[in-house]
């Protein structure tokens, strides 16, 4: 089973690499983190956004944008690596929200909203990116069963919609029920069935 000691090892292995212009090193040290970015967009994403905006879209967006822009990246370790990378999936999430929630509330045609609070809901805006970025949850925890996280994770990502954020939600931002219902706008029974549901299905997903 590989450790969390060992799959940094191999991080910065690959990382060095990709410094040194290795484009097959870069792709597999985007790969090795899909996982868990994928966890931190459906944990951190905000709630009006799950109708319009799918977090793997947002995972692969943040993916591209990260090989693309690479040589902009100034580190030397896996830990600034993925600092560098968390922050490009902030910013795509909070440019998520101004797309596809502010800009519609902004529609005149369904409110109209004064300077001030328009100046306000862009305030909003950058302390929610702000706050991904500072209180994400350290990767230890997560890089210390990253190939089991892997794995459930490439199974979670078969299940509905509803499965998978109640999972992600429960397991990998480590929510009560209680939580989890109050970010989906559900009940915490309502919740805890969809749970047990889940958990049955995920057992069926090969």
């Amino acid at each position: 089973m590989t450790t969390s000691s060992d799959f940094r090892c191999r991080a910065n292995q690959v990382l060095k690499k990709a410094l040194e212009g290795h484009a097959s090193e870069l792709e597999e040290l985007l790969s090795m983190y899909r996982g868990y970015l994928l966890a931190l967009a459906v944990a951190r994403m905000d709630p009006r956004l799950r109708p319009r905006c799918d977090a793997s879209d947002i995972v692969q967006d943040t993916m591209l944008e990260a090989f693309r822009d690479f040589r902009q990246f100034r580190g030397q370790q896996e830990s600034e690596f993925l600092g560098w990378i968390r922050q490009i999936l902030a910013h795509n999430l909070a440019c998520a929200v101004k797309q596809h929630v502010l800009v519609e509330k902004r529609d005149i045609r369904k409110e109209v909203e004064t300077p001030m609070q328009l100046a306000a809901n862009e305030s909003r805006l950058e302390m929610h990116e702000n706050w991904f970025v500072d209180s994400a949850a350290s990767p230890s925890s997560i890089v210390q069963k990253q190939e089991q996280l892997q794995s459930v994770l490439d199974r979670i990502s078969k299940l509905p919609s509803h499965y998978r954020d109640v999972l992600l939600l429960r397991h990998i931002e480590e929510l009560s029920f209680e939580e989890v219902a109050q970010r989906l706008g559900k009940t915490s029974g309502a919740v805890r069935m969809i749970w047990l549901r889940a958990l049955e299905s995920l057992r069926e997903v090969s």
